[in-house]
């Protein structure tokens, strides 16, 4: 007997409630909550990429040393460990490398932005005149933007 008087008071409850109050759903902004036992979401990205000394507009300078100065940033939900960092430089035909360097990041916390050095490196004589810059992390194990993990750039040398 107790157990259907429990069941009758909470069905007047619930008769009670109706029409007491109005929910809405509003769709909520992309977030991704972790979940125990589910890996969490990783996602790298190159935000930034400069040159010291900064370039003549568009311009590298044959024969000065370069450093390239890339800002990774974390914007994942997990620590990422030994994160690869690499800058290639190659000529217009994307074939010849004219220099290449990798640094790695030993740890980067979520939402942390670190800046890393590439370089130097002098830009050598004979090269051509068009080059690209491509300047790369490696993935998340559970990457899940791959498209910012790479930046690319067309550079112009001058003697």
């Amino acid at each position: 007997m107790p157990r259907r008087l429990g069941g009758l008071i909470w069905f007047l409850v619930l008769l009670l409630l109706v029409g007491c109050g109005k929910v809405s759903v509003i769709e909520a902004p992309h977030l991704v909550m972790p979940t125990p036992g589910m890996p969490q979401l990783s996602d790298l990205a190159i935000t930034s990429v400069d040159f010291d000394p900064a370039l003549q507009g568009n311009r590298l300078l044959i024969s000065k040393d370069y450093l390239i100065l890339a800002a990774v940033e974390n914007r994942g939900q997990r620590v990422e460990r030994n994160v690869a960092v690499t800058a290639y430089l190659l000529e217009e035909d994307s074939r010849t490398i004219v220099f290449s360097r990798t640094v790695e990041i030993a740890e980067l916390a979520p939402g942390a932005v670190t800046v890393v050095k590439l370089g130097p490196q002098p830009i050598p004589r004979g090269i051509g005149s068009n080059l690209r810059l491509i300047v790369k992390s490696t993935p998340g194990q559970f990457d899940g933007d791959l498209t910012n993990n790479q930046r690319d750039f067309l550079i112009q040398s001058a003697p």
